[in-house]
């Protein structure tokens, strides 16, 4: 018993440490100005304007099979009643500073439900990583909407600004909406005919050849994101002091209350019984830290980068030390 909580919480471990690494190097590149933050601003808005979009164009379009999983719409909802949750607890913990610190409620509710959920994935459960997978591009569906709505308002406003309904028809949701208007719509089956990776029964075909650029671009999204992060948090001038008070209140949302919440919300529905796979992806989910499109959002549109910036850099020093101790938690009452 003892064994296996500690080879899960290693492996947790270790897998971050990897990606912190890719940061660290984009940082330490930045400091040595090596890169400039003008290097970085473009590769945001490429990373925002086109890769993203592809990655979540070809994941949903290629991967995205209801009919395989009838369950399929239960984490698209629960992503968005934990990520509402987060934000609203975050309003509650912030609320006699509203509207100054409205950037601080979307960091305890938006999380990294991909980039940093997907190597721990892979580490963790290879031999049921295409399932894993599909977990994360469904959470993904119920986390977009979120993130580019809400989140973006609140993350790259100015005070006072009023919420515009054309600034949630970016880049990344419209490929979104259009992925899900092609899989519903039967169109997606239409033009993939074998439903898997490699498009279409036809070789050679340009449907073959468009799908296969798209994904070629996509494939870029996730190591270039990891390295926009550490190249932004490499620009910033900490000052913990001025900002500790927003990270025990983001901290306490994010790895308390939000794993809390999850298990007694687990045992209580008693998912793990039948779908154990998916019961530890929600503790993954809930310990995981905010997400890495936060600033990317910020560095493209505008906003409190270097204080926004600072709080999720020590929330993601604080993940290495909690997402394991979660897990394991999760391990140790199970197996009881």
């Amino acid at each position: 018993m003892i064994e296996n909580l500690i080879q899960t919480s290693l492996s947790t471990f270790l897998s971050m440490m990897k990606i912190f690494l890719v940061m660290l190097a984009a940082g330490v590149l930045l400091r040595k100005k090596v890169l400039t933050p003008e290097h970085i601003r473009g590769l945001t808005a490429a990373t925002v304007d086109v890769f993203l979009p592809c990655l979540t164009f070809y994941s949903i379009t290629t991967t995205f099979k209801p009919g395989e999983f009838p369950i399929w719409w239960i984490i698209p909802l629960c992503t968005g009643a934990m990520m509402l949750t987060g934000i609203g607890l975050g309003m509650l913990f912030f609320s006699r500073e509203l509207p100054e610190k409205r950037n601080m409620p979307p960091l305890a509710g938006i999380h990294n439900g991909a980039y940093l959920v997907l190597p721990l994935g892979a580490v963790l459960f290879p031999d049921q990583f295409n399932t894993f997978s599909l977990y994360v591009l469904l959470y993904i569906l119920g986390q977009t909407p979120i993130i580019w709505s809400i989140g973006k308002y609140m993350l790259t406003a100015e005070v006072g600004d009023r919420f515009r309904l054309k600034d949630i028809f970016n880049p990344p949701m419209v490929a979104t909406l259009i992925a899900l208007i092609m899989v519903f719509s039967g169109l997606r089956d239409l033009l993939l005919p074998t439903g898997n990776s490699t498009v279409s029964s036809i070789p050679g075909s340009l449907i073959d050849v468009v799908f296969s650029t798209i994904k070629l671009l996509g494939d870029a999204t996730v190591p270039l994101a990891l390295f926009i992060l550490g190249g932004i948090l490499g620009s910033i001038s900490f000052r913990f002091n001025d900002i500790k008070r927003d990270v025990m209140k983001v901290s306490v949302i994010k790895f308390i209350l939000l794993p809390l919440s999850t298990i007694l919300i687990l045992y209580a529905t008693g998912l793990n019984a039948n779908y154990p796979l998916l019961a530890t992806f929600f503790i993954i989910q809930s310990a995981a830290p905010p997400a890495i499109v936060i600033l990317m959002q910020i560095n493209k549109y505008g906003g409190d980068e270097q204080k926004v910036g600072s709080v999720l850099f020590v929330t993601y020093l604080i993940c290495l030390v909690a997402m394991p101790v979660w897990l394991s938690v999760w391990q140790l009452l199970n197996a009881g």
